[in-house]
This record gives C-alpha cells, structure tokens and sequence, in this order.
C-alpha cells in the first residue's frame, strides 16, 4: 500500500516517506475527516504538496511556499479519489484542479463533472 501512495503523489518515494510517517505520528481520523498536513517543504523543491493517503485515511500535505488555493487544489485530489480522470485540468488554468501554481480562477472553478465526483465522497456532507 504505501508504494501506490507514494506513485500517485509522482516523486520519489523516500521524499513522501515523512507523509506516512505524520499520518502514523497524528493517529487514526475517520474516514469522513481529511486531515491537512502543512510542512516547511518537500525533499524536492517542485512537490507543493500532495493528496496522496493512506487507504480509509483522507489526507494531504502543503508546503508553505504553496500558492493561495494549493490546500484547495490537494483536498480536491482527496475529494475526487484517484479513480477521477482526468485527475488534472491541463486545459482549464482557472480550474482548481490545474496542476501548475499559475491558476487564474479567483476563486478557481470545477466541473460539473468534478462537482458531481465530490458530491459522492464520504467526506462531504451536505449542509
């Protein structure tokens, strides 16, 4: 399990290591909770944060030299699973899910296609 966690985030392994090692240190969140992980940085200077998880343990990382909707964009990688394609919104650079830190959408956009993903999460509860 945490090797398909690691190859999801797309960096090295050792680098994301330290994410499992934090969710191990801040103990067991329900599966409808996601818990933020902020850290000073990455191993690797490009990685601005992560939502790769543990399996029934939602959670990302977000390094504190990302931009203004980085938390948004790694919680949406929690909320739309890694079945969700495209997981990316290469094409869209006011879309939350754009992968670069030049978003446009103030606040960034979804799809309908995304909103509808999120809607069927676990850790999203209607109001």
């Amino acid at each position: 399990m945490p090797g398909r966690w690691l190859r999801r985030c797309g960096v090295l392994a050792h680098h994301l290591l330290h994410g499992l090692e934090l969710q191990r240190l801040a103990g067991v969140n329900s599966r409808s909770e996601i818990v933020v992980y902020y850290v000073n940085r990455f191993d690797n200077a490009n990685t601005l944060g992560c939502g790769g998880h543990r399996k029934d343990r939602p959670a990302c990382m977000v390094a504190a030299a990302a931009a203004r909707y980085s938390t948004a964009h790694e919680v949406g990688h929690v909320l739309l699973t890694s079945a969700f394609t495209p997981v990316h919104e290469d094409g869209d650079i006011g879309n939350l899910m754009y992968p670069y830190e030049n978003r446009t959408g103030d606040p960034p956009t979804l799809t309908d296609a995304q909103v509808t993903q999120i809607k069927k999460s676990i850790c999203c509860v209607a109001l």
